[in-house]
């Protein structure tokens, strides 16, 4: 295949000519994998889990599958109910009706069309975690569209200390390449599966994976079940370079390790017991509040590094402070104080991509250059780029060495200015020359200038706005169109939806320190919680932001009104000390030894 040549006088064939054509390729693009691994671009948070289980299951990334090959290029949910109709499992739905209720079906549990339509003739785009066997379809045909966003996930849940790369087997509750029977998130979507004759080897064989046909599973499961059988194998392993899950969490490491703990507890505590429909919303939203927490946290910690040069250490990391709209937008004060809050994220994401450069050239200058021995990248990043840091602002063991490094990248700048300034680049030549910052810094923001400022942070915008699942019905966060001084702007508030809701008082009514165990929770400490672990501010005005106690109180009590709709809250009068939370789905249990487990079952709230 013919690469790609940038077009004569184009910036980046300038950058090429005054650099040289590698540096050129290895600086023009967004994100820097270590800091953070996920690829700033949108993805959907709802087609992540489908690709979380088949890398569990497998141990590498998904490669291509059989979807297309089975049911057509671009196929529908009106042409795959009339193949699944037309198979013995389906006889009664041959009908036109019933292969319109059959697609009604597939589009309701297992498939979603392009922008969410209901026309059973649109474009499929992905696949939603109906059933373990939902890992066999290919959709998104093309894994990276997830942005890598599922092999943090699996990164995060495997908990491997050490290595570049995500190995099979492992401890702990989420073992990788290990079988469904070893890893309790498979074993939960997983009701019914086996491998042929139960033995080893049998791990690898991607034909193996049986469904015990006297297992009673939900419609959706059971669809789940049909549509990933029909197919006749699980997807392939990825081809190229790149087919391992890279072991790397981010500079964000106690955010990270909170992620792991909220999801390892909440699925051993309510995996098997809350109705799968229910278990999969909240399961989005905890994706998504904790990816948030996740990447505000990473904002956060690189601009302090930008600073400083230094990662903060783990016990002084903190989540970014957000106010929450408790009213989901119908109080005007109250959403346009979390807007405000949401402005200021946006006005400090601006300066992210060029920090995120600024660390891939001085990774790609260090490692060209083999003069030093470089800590690992992963999974804790924190030594590599605390090394950047003293290359950068020049300090340290490696001073001299630095120095080199400064002048190198100095005359960089000065015939990267010159280029820029002979072809019309005056502001991005002018910015090259300020003496006063790093070079590496200089270089970094005039080819995010060169790339297009707005285009590069729009993509971390987009992923901010995956993270938040903007207007999904399980997300954090909405956007509204707005005038701000006569300019017409988008505006993001945090909201917390019902099931964002269930999700973070369910996982804190059971202890991370006491197994699965239930334990008592007031109404005051799951605010004092929501604020600490996740920068979620309810009842007290985040840092800088100056708010009226009237506004702070009635926002607490839209979110007590929520939370005793939703059956969550119970209190017998006004005093704080009363309001306690409880769930509203029994947790796990184990099973007393000789008698079967329980089937779910919901808890009626008050009892």
């Amino acid at each position: 295949m013919r690469r790609a040549t940038a077009a004569p006088n184009s910036p980046q064939a300038i950058l090429a000519e005054s650099l040289s054509a590698r540096e050129a390729a290895a600086f023009w693009g967004a994100g820097y994998p270590v800091a953070f691994p996920v690829a700033p671009q949108d993805f959907t948070m709802a087609a992540v889990l489908p690709a979380v289980l088949y890398t569990m299951r497998w141990g590498h990334r998904r490669g291509s599958g059989k979807f297309e090959t089975v049911y057509g290029r671009n196929p529908s949910i009106e042409r795959i109910a009339a193949a699944l109709a037309a198979s013995p499992e389906f006889d009664e739905f041959d009908a036109s009706a019933g292969q319109a209720i059959l697609g009604d079906l597939l589009l309701a549990f297992c498939l979603e069309n392009r922008k969410r339509t209901n026309d059973r003739t649109d474009r499929l785009i992905r696949v939603l975690p109906a059933h373990y066997f939902s890992s066999w379809v290919d959709l998104p045909i093309t894994v990276t569209h997830l942005r890598g966003a599922p092999e943090l996930l699996v990164a995060l849940l495997a908990r491997q200390r050490d290595g570049s790369h995500v190995t099979a087997g492992g401890k702990g509750h989420f073992p990788i390449g290990a079988g469904v029977d070893r890893n309790a998130m498979l074993r939960l979507f997983a009701a019914g599966v086996s491998a042929p004759n139960g033995g080893p080897g049998q791990e690898a064989n991607l034909t193996g994976d049986r469904f015990d046909e006297r297992v009673e599973l939900g419609v959706d499961q059971l669809l789940g079940v049909r549509l990933g059988l029909s197919l006749g194998s699980a997807p392939l392993r990825l081809r190229g370079e790149k087919p391992e899950v890279p072991n790397q969490l981010g500079v964000a490491t106690e955010a990270a390790e909170r992620f792991f703990e909220d999801l390892n507890v909440f699925l051993r505590a309510y995996g098997s017991r809350a109705p799968r429909q229910s278990l999969l919303q909240m399961l989005e939203s905890g994706f998504a509040v904790g990816f948030t927490t996740l990447y505000l946290s990473t904002l956060g910690i690189l601009l302090e590094w930008e600073r400083t040069g230094r990662i903060p250490p783990r016990r002084n990391q903190r989540p970014w402070p957000l106010l929450v709209d408790c009213s989901m937008g119908t109080d005007r004060e109250l959403r346009q104080a979390s807007e405000a809050g949401m402005d200021d994220v946006l006005r400090r994401l601006r300066r992210l991509p060029g920090i995120m450069l600024c660390l891939r050239i001085l990774d790609y200058t260090v490692r060209l250059d083999r003069a030093l021995a470089l800590p690992p990248s992963g999974p804790d990043p924190a030594p590599l780029i605390n090394l950047f840091g003293d290359l950068l602002f020049v300090r340290g063991e490696h001073r001299d060495y630095a120095r080199d490094l400064a002048r190198i990248q100095h005359r960089s700048c000065s015939a990267l200015s010159d280029a820029l300034e002979e072809a019309g680049y005056a502001d991005e030549a002018e910015g090259l020359l300020q003496k006063n910052r790093a070079p590496f810094l200089r270089l970094a923001e005039a080819v995010v200038s060169l790339m297009g400022e707005g285009s590069q942070f729009g993509k971390y915008r987009k992923l901010l706005d995956s993270g938040l699942m903007v207007q999904e019905p399980h997300g954090i966060g909405t956007r509204r169109r707005s005038t701000v001084q006569g300019v017409i702007a988008d505006r993001r508030s945090i909201q917390l939806s019902n099931s964002a809701l269930d999700y973070l008082v369910h996982r804190h009514l059971c202890s991370a320190s006491k197994g699965v165990k239930q334990r008592p929770l007031s109404l005051s400490t799951f605010l004092t919680i929501m604020r600490d672990r996740y920068g979620f501010y309810v009842r007290e005005a985040p840092p800088g932001m100056e708010l009226s106690a009237e506004l702070l109180a009635r926002n607490q009590a839209l979110l007590e009104r929520r939370l005793r709709d939703l059956g969550l809250l119970r209190g017998v009068n006004d005093a704080e000390s009363m309001k306690r939370l409880e769930p509203r789905f029994r947790q796990e249990e184990p099973p007393t030894p000789g008698q079967p487990e329980r089937d779910a079952r919901r808890v009626e709230p008050g009892r």
